[in-house]
């Protein structure tokens, strides 16, 4: 892309990141964790045909009903595990981190709606690329359906810490802003390591808000909010490490810019992704 600069976030920049991974020609197999449910059999039922014979009238033989084939039954494909269990990681994790932050203050509320906007993004993402075929990661297709979004996201995020210097929860502000960039594991190779790097930066701030709060009425609230947002950290390492260890994980023989693109729709229609 021209503009390099609109895919930099905290010191980091995607588009050199996406630089460090490996050539696609480099993997030897993609892990196929997509399985598509068996089709339902058509069910057969017979009527048996039925003779009446009268002792005193000539016999007459009633014609067999016709076989009547039930409908096929429509298989939704399985939603893969991996799918599942990023669900579940938001359901956990992510869900109630944005509860929290919402009841805490209005800007730390926003923030956590991006970043779960962002997550959703990556989840959408992920089942995208459990159905398609490899994509390499430095191909402006993926560069616009996968990093532009979720790092627009990622800028808006820390736009509210910049617009909000004077915020009495500034150390919460600045503690997201520090950590957000840790969405960007969808596009490196090694996400395993990748991710505690931005543990740590977060760390920085969440020990001041610590800190901030210890002896006061905000103690409580306070430390289960650190405790909420840093264990988001530790799950999605955990995730990445068994279902992503080296990127993302492909499936599918789909076209993905067609699967991703059906999958925004859905979500824009309410359905599920």
């Amino acid at each position: 892309m021209s503009d390099q600069g609109n895919f930099s976030i905290q010191g980091y920049n995607l588009v050199t990141l996406l630089k460090r991974l490996e050539a696609a020609t480099s993997r030897l197999e993609d892990v196929t964790i997509f399985q598509e449910s068996k089709s339902a059999a058509a069910v057969v039922d017979a009527t048996a045909a039925t003779t009446s014979v009268e002792p005193t009238a000539p016999k007459s033989t009633m014609a067999p009903s016709s076989a009547i084939a039930a409908a096929p039954r429509i298989v939704s494909p399985e939603v893969p595990k991996s799918i599942k269990e990023f669900d579940n990681f938001i359901k956990e994790k992510i869900d109630p981190y944005v509860q929290l932050s919402q009841e805490i203050d209005g800007q730390l509320g926003e923030q956590a709606e991006l970043f779960k906007e962002a997550i959703d993004r990556e989840r959408r993402v992920l089942l995208a690329a459990s159905k398609s075929k490899k994509l390499n990661a430095e191909d402006g297709k993926f560069q616009e359906l996968v990093i532009k979004p979720i790092n627009e996201l990622i800028m808006k995020i820390i736009s509210i810490k910049d617009g909000n210097r004077n915020s009495e929860k500034f150390n919460y502000l600045n503690a997201v802003s520090e950590g957000v960039a840790v969405l960007g594991w969808i596009v490196v190779n090694t996400p395993v390591s990748y991710v505690p790097e931005f543990k740590d930066s977060a760390q920085f701030w969440t020990n001041r808000i610590l800190k901030e709060v210890k002896g006061s009425e905000d103690e409580k609230v306070g430390t289960e909010w650190v405790k909420t947002f840093l264990s988001i950290f530790d799950a999605l390492k955990d995730y990445v490490k068994e279902f992503h260890s080296t990127g993302i994980t492909w499936g599918g023989s789909q076209d993905f810019e067609d699967a991703i693109k059906t999958g925004d729709e859905e979500a824009r229609n309410g359905g599920s992704c």
